[in-house]
């Protein structure tokens, strides 16, 4: 996705100096009234203007456009903590470790009640560790969803220019012509704010899932005074 945005930018830069050269050609052109001329020029300014501000907007966000990988990433990295969590808690249990029927005493009675809690809180860290990678695997998905939207609309930006180059060529028929093409470029760029206004929901849900896995961090039900629970009773 970020390849094909990518790919996409020069292609439009360079079809942005074919508008001004069309433009421009046309403009100068013996058969154009000076009037209309300058309209032209005017137009092919307004177009590059809207143009070159949709680029601007384009790159900044493609600075932030590897968070979703690197999202997915970690939360790949911690369905793998889960796992070694929920695996110790399964095997630190009285059944796992073996019966205490023939061992009683002071020393079996302190074992049996020192194993619960070790369970206990090694289930309490896989539970944070899925939940901490479900809140980037949601995340990610929305991220990956907004630069696919934006990635449509550098397509569609490339379609624009390409029309607004022929069109400024078009002889007294150029100005109408590339307003309609500027129009066209105005709506992407309308588009392209509603994207940043949901990327402001995006990150507001980021903001959502962190205040979520903050509660279940500072849920000290497994954890006595903070820590890991004591393995040994003295």
């Amino acid at each position: 996705m970020i390849d094909k945005v990518n790919a996409k930018i020069p292609i439009i830069e360079r079809n942005l100096s074919k508008v001004q050269q069309a433009g421009a050609s046309t403009a100068n052109a013996w058969y154009m009234p000076a009037g209309l001329g300058d309209l032209l020029m005017e137009c092919v300014h307004e177009f590059v203007k809207a143009v070159t501000w949709l680029l601007e907007q384009v790159k900044e966000l493609l600075k932030g456009a590897l968070a979703p990988l690197y999202m997915w990433e970690n939360a790949y990295t911690w369905e793998n903590v889960r796992g070694v969590a929920s695996g110790v808690a399964g095997e630190v249990t009285v059944s796992a470790l073996g019966s205490t029927k023939d061992w009683t005493g002071a020393s079996a009675t302190a074992y049996t009640q020192a194993i619960a809690p070790q369970s206990a809180a090694a289930s309490r860290l896989a539970a944070v560790a899925d939940k901490t990678s479900t809140a980037l695997s949601i995340c990610a998905a929305s991220g990956l969803v907004f630069y696919g939207a934006v990635a449509i609309l550098c397509v569609q930006e490339v379609e624009i220019t390409v029309g607004a180059s022929v069109a400024a060529a078009t002889g007294a028929a150029a100005p109408p012509a590339l307003a309609v093409e500027t129009t066209s470029a105005l709506l992407t760029g309308a588009g392209l704010v509603g994207l940043i206004v949901g990327l402001l929901s995006l990150v507001g849900g980021q903001a959502t899932q962190m205040t979520s896995i903050h509660g279940e961090t500072i849920d000290t039900t497994a954890f006595p005074g903070g820590h890991w629970p004591t393995a040994t009773t003295v």
